[in-house]
Protein backbone atom coordinates (compact mmCIF):
# COMPACT_ATOMS: atom_id res chain seq x y z
CA UNK A 1 0.00 0.00 0.00
CA UNK A 2 1.18 3.52 -0.75
CA UNK A 3 0.67 6.70 1.33
CA UNK A 4 0.21 10.36 0.44
CA UNK A 5 3.51 12.16 0.74
CA UNK A 6 1.69 15.27 2.00
CA UNK A 7 -0.59 14.00 4.73
CA UNK A 8 0.26 10.30 5.06
CA UNK A 9 -3.26 9.14 4.24
CA UNK A 10 -3.43 5.60 2.70
CA UNK A 11 -3.84 5.58 -1.07
CA UNK A 12 -5.51 3.20 -3.48
CA UNK A 13 -3.82 2.23 -6.64
CA UNK A 14 -4.05 4.56 -9.58
CA UNK A 15 -5.21 7.58 -7.40
CA UNK A 16 -4.10 10.85 -8.92
CA UNK A 17 -5.19 13.03 -6.01
CA UNK A 18 -5.27 12.46 -2.25
CA UNK A 19 -8.87 12.23 -1.09
CA UNK A 20 -7.88 13.57 2.32
CA UNK A 21 -5.80 16.64 1.56
CA UNK A 22 -6.28 17.01 -2.19
CA UNK A 23 -2.55 16.84 -3.04
CA UNK A 24 -1.59 15.75 -6.60
CA UNK A 25 0.09 12.37 -6.62
CA UNK A 26 3.04 11.05 -8.75
CA UNK A 27 3.13 8.10 -11.30
CA UNK A 28 2.09 4.68 -10.12
CA UNK A 29 5.58 3.35 -10.53
CA UNK A 30 6.93 6.00 -8.31
CA UNK A 31 4.28 5.24 -5.76
CA UNK A 32 4.95 1.57 -5.98
CA UNK A 33 8.67 2.17 -5.51
CA UNK A 34 7.87 4.29 -2.54
CA UNK A 35 5.51 1.70 -1.22
CA UNK A 36 8.06 -1.10 -1.73
CA UNK A 37 10.42 0.69 0.62
CA UNK A 38 9.72 -0.42 4.09
CA UNK A 39 10.19 2.30 6.68
CA UNK A 40 12.90 1.48 9.20
CA UNK A 41 10.50 2.80 11.96
CA UNK A 42 6.81 3.87 12.04
CA UNK A 43 6.33 7.73 11.99
CA UNK A 44 3.49 9.46 14.02
CA UNK A 45 0.41 10.33 12.05
CA UNK A 46 0.40 14.02 11.15
CA UNK A 47 -2.33 16.31 12.90
CA UNK A 48 -5.43 16.94 10.89
CA UNK A 49 -5.63 20.63 9.99
CA UNK A 50 -8.75 22.72 11.09
CA UNK A 51 -11.32 23.40 8.54
CA UNK A 52 -12.19 26.94 7.54
CA UNK A 53 -15.63 26.57 9.14
CA UNK A 54 -14.10 25.59 12.45
CA UNK A 55 -11.75 28.52 12.33
CA UNK A 56 -14.66 30.89 11.65
CA UNK A 57 -16.72 29.46 14.52
CA UNK A 58 -13.85 29.74 16.95
CA UNK A 59 -13.17 33.33 15.93
CA UNK A 60 -16.85 34.21 16.34
CA UNK A 61 -16.95 32.63 19.79
CA UNK A 62 -13.94 34.65 20.86
CA UNK A 63 -15.57 37.82 19.64
CA UNK A 64 -18.80 37.02 21.53
CA UNK A 65 -16.93 36.34 24.77
CA UNK A 66 -15.00 39.55 24.40
CA UNK A 67 -18.22 41.46 23.71
CA UNK A 68 -20.01 39.94 26.70
CA UNK A 69 -17.12 40.78 28.96
CA UNK A 70 -17.07 44.32 27.65
CA UNK A 71 -20.83 44.61 28.09
CA UNK A 72 -20.51 43.31 31.64
CA UNK A 73 -17.90 45.94 32.40
CA UNK A 74 -20.08 48.62 30.84
CA UNK A 75 -23.23 47.51 32.70
CA UNK A 76 -21.35 47.16 35.96
CA UNK A 77 -20.18 50.72 35.61
CA UNK A 78 -23.60 51.93 34.48
CA UNK A 79 -25.45 50.28 37.34
CA UNK A 80 -22.83 51.02 39.97
CA UNK A 81 -24.71 52.83 42.82
CA UNK A 82 -21.49 54.55 43.78
CA UNK A 83 -21.51 56.19 40.35
CA UNK A 84 -24.98 57.56 41.08
CA UNK A 85 -23.85 58.83 44.45
CA UNK A 86 -20.84 60.50 42.85
CA UNK A 87 -23.11 62.15 40.28
CA UNK A 88 -25.44 63.36 43.05
CA UNK A 89 -22.48 64.73 44.97
CA UNK A 90 -21.31 66.62 41.90
CA UNK A 91 -24.83 67.99 41.37
CA UNK A 92 -24.84 69.22 44.95
CA UNK A 93 -21.46 70.86 44.52
CA UNK A 94 -22.63 72.59 41.33
CA UNK A 95 -26.04 73.53 42.76
CA UNK A 96 -27.66 71.66 39.85
CA UNK A 97 -31.25 71.10 40.99
CA UNK A 98 -32.39 69.18 37.91
CA UNK A 99 -29.45 66.78 38.05
CA UNK A 100 -29.90 66.08 41.74
CA UNK A 101 -33.68 65.63 41.56
CA UNK A 102 -33.30 63.12 38.71
CA UNK A 103 -32.02 60.68 41.33
CA UNK A 104 -34.80 61.38 43.87
CA UNK A 105 -38.28 59.82 43.98
CA UNK A 106 -40.98 62.04 45.49
CA UNK A 107 -44.61 61.69 46.49
CA UNK A 108 -46.64 63.40 43.79
CA UNK A 109 -49.32 64.40 46.31
CA UNK A 110 -46.86 66.32 48.49
CA UNK A 111 -45.96 69.97 47.90
CA UNK A 112 -42.45 70.47 46.53
CA UNK A 113 -40.33 73.48 45.61
CA UNK A 114 -37.46 71.65 43.88
CA UNK A 115 -34.83 74.38 44.02
CA UNK A 116 -35.62 75.26 47.62
CA UNK A 117 -35.70 71.61 48.66
CA UNK A 118 -32.36 70.87 46.98
CA UNK A 119 -30.82 73.92 48.62
CA UNK A 120 -32.09 72.81 52.04
CA UNK A 121 -30.59 69.31 51.63
CA UNK A 122 -27.31 70.74 50.30
CA UNK A 123 -26.83 73.24 53.13
CA UNK A 124 -28.13 71.23 56.06
CA UNK A 125 -28.15 67.51 55.37
CA UNK A 126 -26.07 66.38 52.41
CA UNK A 127 -22.79 65.38 54.09
CA UNK A 128 -24.67 63.21 56.58
CA UNK A 129 -26.94 61.81 53.86
CA UNK A 130 -23.95 60.91 51.68
CA UNK A 131 -22.19 59.08 54.52
CA UNK A 132 -25.31 57.12 55.51
CA UNK A 133 -26.04 56.23 51.88
CA UNK A 134 -22.55 54.84 51.36
CA UNK A 135 -22.82 52.68 54.47
CA UNK A 136 -26.22 51.31 53.46
CA UNK A 137 -24.96 50.37 49.98
CA UNK A 138 -21.94 48.55 51.42
CA UNK A 139 -24.06 46.72 54.01
CA UNK A 140 -27.05 45.64 51.96
CA UNK A 141 -28.66 44.01 55.01
CA UNK A 142 -29.38 47.51 56.36
CA UNK A 143 -31.25 48.82 53.34
CA UNK A 144 -34.51 48.89 55.29
CA UNK A 145 -33.08 51.55 57.59
CA UNK A 146 -34.06 55.12 56.60
CA UNK A 147 -31.60 57.94 56.20
CA UNK A 148 -32.24 60.43 59.01
CA UNK A 149 -31.25 63.92 60.02
CA UNK A 150 -29.33 64.64 63.22
CA UNK A 151 -32.62 64.83 65.18
CA UNK A 152 -33.78 61.42 64.04
CA UNK A 153 -36.32 62.65 61.46
CA UNK A 154 -36.66 60.64 58.25
CA UNK A 155 -35.15 62.22 55.16
CA UNK A 156 -34.96 59.33 52.67
CA UNK A 157 -35.61 55.65 52.33
CA UNK A 158 -33.37 53.53 50.06
CA UNK A 159 -35.15 51.52 47.39
CA UNK A 160 -33.22 48.76 45.53
CA UNK A 161 -34.16 47.83 41.96
CA UNK A 162 -32.90 44.78 40.05
CA UNK A 163 -31.89 44.93 36.35
CA UNK A 164 -30.97 42.42 33.61
CA UNK A 165 -32.46 39.31 35.19
CA UNK A 166 -31.31 40.35 38.64
CA UNK A 167 -27.63 40.45 37.71
CA UNK A 168 -27.30 44.13 38.54
CA UNK A 169 -28.86 46.25 41.32
CA UNK A 170 -29.34 50.00 41.51
CA UNK A 171 -30.65 52.12 44.37
CA UNK A 172 -32.85 55.18 44.44
CA UNK A 173 -33.62 57.60 47.26
CA UNK A 174 -37.27 58.20 48.07
CA UNK A 175 -37.71 61.58 49.79
CA UNK A 176 -39.90 61.52 52.89
CA UNK A 177 -42.44 64.42 53.15
CA UNK A 178 -43.37 66.17 56.40
CA UNK A 179 -46.75 67.35 57.69
CA UNK A 180 -47.72 70.98 58.32
CA UNK A 181 -50.93 71.46 60.33
CA UNK A 182 -52.67 74.82 59.85
CA UNK A 183 -55.29 76.02 62.34
CA UNK A 184 -57.36 79.21 62.27
CA UNK A 185 -59.63 81.12 64.68
CA UNK A 186 -61.66 82.50 61.78
CA UNK A 187 -64.73 81.32 59.91
CA UNK A 188 -64.39 80.16 56.31
CA UNK A 189 -60.62 80.49 56.14
CA UNK A 190 -58.98 79.66 52.81
CA UNK A 191 -55.32 78.71 53.07
CA UNK A 192 -53.12 78.46 49.95
CA UNK A 193 -49.59 77.02 49.91
CA UNK A 194 -47.94 76.60 46.50
CA UNK A 195 -50.67 75.10 44.29
CA UNK A 196 -52.77 73.63 47.13
CA UNK A 197 -55.78 75.46 48.62
CA UNK A 198 -57.91 74.26 51.53
CA UNK A 199 -60.88 75.75 53.42
CA UNK A 200 -61.32 75.34 57.16
CA UNK A 201 -63.72 76.69 59.80
CA UNK A 202 -63.32 78.21 63.24
CA UNK A 203 -61.19 76.08 65.53
CA UNK A 204 -60.63 73.47 62.80
CA UNK A 205 -57.31 72.42 61.32
CA UNK A 206 -56.05 70.94 58.06
CA UNK A 207 -52.85 69.14 57.08
CA UNK A 208 -50.49 69.82 54.18
CA UNK A 209 -48.04 67.11 53.10
CA UNK A 210 -44.90 68.85 51.85
CA UNK A 211 -41.14 68.67 51.50
CA UNK A 212 -38.67 70.91 53.35
CA UNK A 213 -37.99 74.28 51.77
CA UNK A 214 -39.28 77.83 51.58
CA UNK A 215 -42.92 78.53 50.79
CA UNK A 216 -45.36 81.45 50.64
CA UNK A 217 -48.61 80.94 52.55
CA UNK A 218 -51.67 83.05 51.78
CA UNK A 219 -55.00 83.15 53.54
CA UNK A 220 -58.35 84.88 53.44
CA UNK A 221 -60.90 84.74 56.22
CA UNK A 222 -64.05 86.35 57.53
CA UNK A 223 -65.92 86.68 60.78
CA UNK A 224 -68.87 88.68 62.03
CA UNK A 225 -66.75 91.84 62.08
CA UNK A 226 -65.33 91.85 58.52
CA UNK A 227 -62.90 90.40 55.98
CA UNK A 228 -59.22 89.57 56.56
CA UNK A 229 -56.19 88.60 54.49
CA UNK A 230 -52.85 87.05 55.36
CA UNK A 231 -49.57 86.43 53.53
CA UNK A 232 -46.25 85.27 54.90
CA UNK A 233 -43.12 83.30 54.05
CA UNK A 234 -42.47 80.09 55.93
CA UNK A 235 -39.47 77.75 56.07
CA UNK A 236 -40.22 74.07 56.49
CA UNK A 237 -37.47 71.79 57.83
CA UNK A 238 -37.25 68.02 58.22
CA UNK A 239 -39.24 67.95 61.46
CA UNK A 240 -41.95 65.38 60.84
CA UNK A 241 -44.85 67.48 62.18
CA UNK A 242 -45.16 71.27 62.43
CA UNK A 243 -48.06 73.58 63.33
CA UNK A 244 -48.96 77.03 62.05
CA UNK A 245 -51.71 79.44 63.12
CA UNK A 246 -51.95 82.36 60.70
CA UNK A 247 -52.23 85.72 62.43
CA UNK A 248 -55.02 87.64 60.75
CA UNK A 249 -54.00 90.88 62.43
CA UNK A 250 -56.83 92.69 64.20
CA UNK A 251 -57.69 94.03 67.63
CA UNK A 252 -59.76 92.05 70.12
CA UNK A 253 -61.77 93.69 72.91
CA UNK A 254 -63.49 92.69 76.12
CA UNK A 255 -66.98 94.02 76.90
CA UNK A 256 -69.39 94.54 79.77
CA UNK A 257 -73.17 94.68 79.92
CA UNK A 258 -76.04 94.72 82.38
CA UNK A 259 -78.08 92.29 80.28
CA UNK A 260 -76.16 89.21 79.13
CA UNK A 261 -79.27 87.71 77.56
CA UNK A 262 -79.10 90.42 74.88
CA UNK A 263 -78.17 89.53 71.28
CA UNK A 264 -75.22 91.16 69.49
CA UNK A 265 -75.82 93.13 66.28
CA UNK A 266 -72.89 94.07 63.99
CA UNK A 267 -73.36 96.71 61.30
CA UNK A 268 -77.10 96.32 61.82
CA UNK A 269 -77.11 92.56 61.27
CA UNK A 270 -78.21 90.05 63.87
CA UNK A 271 -75.25 87.77 64.67
CA UNK A 272 -77.47 85.28 66.47
CA UNK A 273 -75.00 85.29 69.37
CA UNK A 274 -76.04 86.18 72.90
CA UNK A 275 -73.60 88.26 74.92
CA UNK A 276 -73.47 85.53 77.56
CA UNK A 277 -71.97 83.16 74.96
CA UNK A 278 -69.22 85.55 73.82
CA UNK A 279 -65.86 85.77 75.56
CA UNK A 280 -64.38 88.64 73.55
CA UNK A 281 -65.31 90.86 70.62
CA UNK A 282 -63.21 90.59 67.48
CA UNK A 283 -60.77 90.42 66.00
CA UNK A 284 -61.68 93.53 64.02
CA UNK A 285 -60.16 94.36 60.62
CA UNK A 286 -57.51 97.01 61.12
CA UNK A 287 -58.83 99.30 58.39
CA UNK A 288 -62.60 99.00 58.99
CA UNK A 289 -64.88 100.71 61.52
CA UNK A 290 -67.57 98.37 62.79
CA UNK A 291 -70.82 99.48 64.45
CA UNK A 292 -72.36 97.35 67.19
CA UNK A 293 -75.32 97.32 69.52
CA UNK A 294 -77.23 94.75 71.57
CA UNK A 295 -80.96 94.02 71.67
CA UNK A 296 -83.01 92.29 74.34
CA UNK A 297 -86.63 91.21 74.25
CA UNK A 298 -88.23 91.46 77.69
CA UNK A 299 -90.79 88.95 79.02
CA UNK A 300 -93.59 91.19 77.73
CA UNK A 301 -92.27 91.05 74.15
CA UNK A 302 -90.82 94.56 74.18
CA UNK A 303 -87.41 94.96 72.48
CA UNK A 304 -84.87 97.06 74.35
CA UNK A 305 -81.72 98.31 72.62
CA UNK A 306 -78.38 99.47 73.95
CA UNK A 307 -76.50 102.43 72.53
CA UNK A 308 -74.68 101.91 69.22
CA UNK A 309 -70.88 101.84 69.58
CA UNK A 310 -67.77 101.13 67.48
CA UNK A 311 -64.46 99.60 68.46
CA UNK A 312 -63.15 103.16 68.77
CA UNK A 313 -65.47 103.61 71.78
CA UNK A 314 -63.55 101.07 73.82
CA UNK A 315 -62.33 102.30 77.17
CA UNK A 316 -58.67 102.81 77.92
CA UNK A 317 -58.72 99.30 79.33
CA UNK A 318 -59.97 97.88 76.02
CA UNK A 319 -63.58 97.24 77.03
CA UNK A 320 -66.74 98.01 75.05
CA UNK A 321 -70.00 98.74 76.85
CA UNK A 322 -73.49 97.46 75.99
CA UNK A 323 -75.63 99.13 78.66
CA UNK A 324 -79.43 99.07 78.89
CA UNK A 325 -81.66 101.39 80.90
CA UNK A 326 -81.59 99.93 84.39
CA UNK A 327 -85.16 100.95 85.23
CA UNK A 328 -86.47 99.42 82.02
CA UNK A 329 -84.74 96.14 82.82
CA UNK A 330 -86.09 96.04 86.36
CA UNK A 331 -89.60 96.77 85.22
CA UNK A 332 -89.37 94.20 82.45
CA UNK A 333 -88.13 91.53 84.82
CA UNK A 334 -91.11 91.99 87.14
CA UNK A 335 -93.38 89.00 86.56
CA UNK A 336 -97.13 89.79 86.66
CA UNK A 337 -97.75 86.22 87.75
CA UNK A 338 -95.91 87.03 90.98
CA UNK A 339 -98.11 90.04 91.79
CA UNK A 340 -100.77 87.99 93.55
CA UNK A 341 -98.18 86.24 95.74
CA UNK A 342 -96.67 89.60 96.61
CA UNK A 343 -100.08 90.85 97.85
CA UNK A 344 -100.58 87.74 100.00
CA UNK A 345 -97.11 88.16 101.48
CA UNK A 346 -97.95 91.79 102.10
CA UNK A 347 -101.09 90.78 104.03
CA UNK A 348 -99.04 88.55 106.34
CA UNK A 349 -96.62 91.39 106.99
CA UNK A 350 -99.45 93.91 107.33
CA UNK A 351 -101.05 91.99 110.21
CA UNK A 352 -97.77 92.25 112.12
CA UNK A 353 -97.32 95.89 111.16
CA UNK A 354 -100.78 96.81 112.49
CA UNK A 355 -100.44 94.98 115.79
CA UNK A 356 -96.87 96.26 116.32
CA UNK A 357 -97.73 99.73 115.04
CA UNK A 358 -94.60 99.48 112.83
CA UNK A 359 -94.77 100.65 109.22
CA UNK A 360 -91.28 99.30 108.42
CA UNK A 361 -92.70 95.75 108.47
CA UNK A 362 -94.46 96.44 105.16
CA UNK A 363 -92.17 99.08 103.68
CA UNK A 364 -90.52 96.67 101.18
CA UNK A 365 -93.94 95.89 99.62
CA UNK A 366 -94.98 99.49 99.02
CA UNK A 367 -93.81 101.66 96.12
CA UNK A 368 -91.86 104.60 97.40
CA UNK A 369 -93.60 107.96 96.84
CA UNK A 370 -96.91 106.34 95.98
CA UNK A 371 -100.41 107.06 97.31
CA UNK A 372 -100.36 103.68 99.06
CA UNK A 373 -97.24 104.72 100.99
CA UNK A 374 -98.90 107.95 102.19
CA UNK A 375 -102.17 106.25 103.18
CA UNK A 376 -100.54 103.34 105.06
CA UNK A 377 -98.04 105.48 106.92
CA UNK A 378 -100.86 107.79 108.04
CA UNK A 379 -103.16 104.93 109.11
CA UNK A 380 -100.52 103.09 111.15
CA UNK A 381 -99.34 106.34 112.67
CA UNK A 382 -102.85 107.13 113.94
CA UNK A 383 -102.98 103.78 115.78
CA UNK A 384 -100.02 104.41 118.05
CA UNK A 385 -102.01 105.53 121.12
CA UNK A 386 -104.73 102.90 120.82
CA UNK A 387 -105.18 99.43 122.23
CA UNK A 388 -106.52 96.87 119.69
CA UNK A 389 -105.88 93.61 117.95
CA UNK A 390 -106.14 92.46 114.33
CA UNK A 391 -106.64 88.77 113.59
CA UNK A 392 -106.46 87.99 109.81
CA UNK A 393 -108.44 84.81 109.24
CA UNK A 394 -108.46 84.59 105.44
CA UNK A 395 -106.67 86.25 102.47
CA UNK A 396 -107.55 85.14 98.95
CA UNK A 397 -106.55 86.48 95.51
CA UNK A 398 -109.66 86.63 93.40
CA UNK A 399 -108.24 87.98 90.15
CA UNK A 400 -105.01 89.30 88.59
CA UNK A 401 -105.39 91.67 85.68
CA UNK A 402 -102.64 93.32 83.59
CA UNK A 403 -103.91 96.83 82.99
CA UNK A 404 -100.94 97.77 80.75
CA UNK A 405 -97.23 96.93 80.33
CA UNK A 406 -96.37 98.49 83.69
CA UNK A 407 -99.53 98.07 85.78
CA UNK A 408 -101.19 95.01 87.31
CA UNK A 409 -104.43 94.99 89.33
CA UNK A 410 -104.80 92.32 92.02
CA UNK A 411 -108.32 91.83 93.45
CA UNK A 412 -108.58 90.15 96.86
CA UNK A 413 -111.12 88.95 99.40
CA UNK A 414 -109.92 89.50 102.95
CA UNK A 415 -111.52 88.39 106.21
CA UNK A 416 -110.32 89.39 109.68
CA UNK A 417 -111.58 90.10 113.24
CA UNK A 418 -110.93 93.44 114.86
CA UNK A 419 -110.90 93.75 118.72
CA UNK A 420 -110.96 97.28 120.16
CA UNK A 421 -109.73 98.54 123.50
CA UNK A 422 -113.09 97.56 125.12
CA UNK A 423 -112.68 93.97 123.85
CA UNK A 424 -115.51 94.50 121.41
CA UNK A 425 -115.06 92.35 118.29
CA UNK A 426 -116.17 92.99 114.74
CA UNK A 427 -115.77 90.53 111.85
CA UNK A 428 -114.90 92.04 108.48
CA UNK A 429 -115.38 90.58 105.00
CA UNK A 430 -113.80 92.99 102.51
CA UNK A 431 -112.99 93.12 98.77
CA UNK A 432 -110.07 95.32 97.68
CA UNK A 433 -108.01 96.06 94.55
CA UNK A 434 -104.25 96.51 94.79
CA UNK A 435 -102.59 98.50 92.02
CA UNK A 436 -99.10 97.05 91.41
CA UNK A 437 -96.21 98.67 89.52
CA UNK A 438 -92.73 97.25 88.78
CA UNK A 439 -89.86 98.48 90.90
CA UNK A 440 -86.60 96.74 90.15
CA UNK A 441 -87.29 93.11 89.38
CA UNK A 442 -90.55 92.85 91.34
CA UNK A 443 -93.95 94.52 91.62
CA UNK A 444 -94.84 96.86 94.50
CA UNK A 445 -98.13 98.30 95.75
CA UNK A 446 -98.79 101.83 94.53
CA UNK A 447 -102.49 102.19 95.53
CA UNK A 448 -105.15 100.27 97.48
CA UNK A 449 -108.84 100.63 96.57
CA UNK A 450 -111.63 99.42 98.91
CA UNK A 451 -114.39 97.94 96.78
CA UNK A 452 -116.86 96.43 99.28
CA UNK A 453 -116.93 95.83 103.04
CA UNK A 454 -119.28 93.80 105.26
CA UNK A 455 -119.20 94.17 109.06
CA UNK A 456 -120.60 91.81 111.66
CA UNK A 457 -120.43 92.96 115.23
CA UNK A 458 -120.52 90.32 117.86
Amino acid sequence: MSYCTECGHPLEENQQFCTNCGAKLGQPETRRAASSRQPEASAPAPRQPMTKRTKILMAAAAIVVAALFGTHLTLSSYFDPMSDLQAMDEAMADGDTDAFMSYIDVNEDALLQEASYTNYIRKNQWESVKTQYQELIKDETSLSDPIRDQDGNKLFTVQPEDHVLGLYTTYSLKAEPVTLTVQTPMDETKVAIADATKTIGTGESTDFSMYPGDYTIKGTASNSYGEFSYENSISIDSQQESRLKPDFSGETYSFHTNQKEATLFVDGDDTGMKLKDIDTLGPFPADQEVTMHAEWEDPNGNVLQSETVTQADASEFGSISFQFDEKAIREANADPDDAGDIVLNFRDAYENALNAKNYSAIESYVLSGSKAEDDLQEYIGDLKDKDYDYDFTSNEVVKVNEADDNTVHVTTNEQFTFTNHRDEQTDYDRTKTYTMEPDGDQYKISEITYNETERDER
